[in-house]
């Protein structure tokens, strides 16, 4: 899977990879996700992320 981050968010997931907290740009991503499941009710998660996609 190949997604595009602004600058921001890529130099954002560099400096996570970089602090030694996580081995990877994949455990970053999969963090974030993992998060982003948990902060949104399982009903309106569908919703919530055709709206995040459709502004990118």
């Amino acid at each position: 899977m190949n997604i595009s981050l602004t600058p921001e968010l890529e130099q954002l997931v560099k400096d996570k990879v970089n602090s030694g907290r996580y081995h990877s740009v994949s455990e970053v991503m999969g963090e974030a996700l993992r998060l982003l499941s948990n902060a949104m009710p399982a009903a309106g998660y569908a919703n919530a992320f055709e709206s995040s996609v459709s502004q990118n």
